[in-house]
């Protein structure tokens, strides 16, 4: 399902800065708090589509399976 892709391609996105953020902190210190600020935006966003994306992908992959059990009963 395409919307479960994108979904795990956020979810990877966020996990990606977080990990940037951290090997950046741990090097040199996040002293500039508007690159704090940018960067847990980022990963709010992309965790929220993320997870928003993946539960509409799931919803839909169910609604399919309940539509297909229906027609097979008949």
């Amino acid at each position: 399902n395409l919307k479960q892709e994108f979904g795990k391609w956020f979810l990877d996105v966020a996990k990606y800065v977080l990990t940037a953020m951290l090997l950046t902190s741990m090097i040199e210190g996040l002293s500039q708090p508007w690159l704090i600020s940018v960067t847990a935006g980022v990963l709010a966003l992309s965790l929220i589509f993320g997870f928003v994306l993946l539960r509409k992908g799931k919803q839909e992959e169910d609604r399919k399976a309940r539509n297909r059990e229906r027609k097979r009963n008949k």
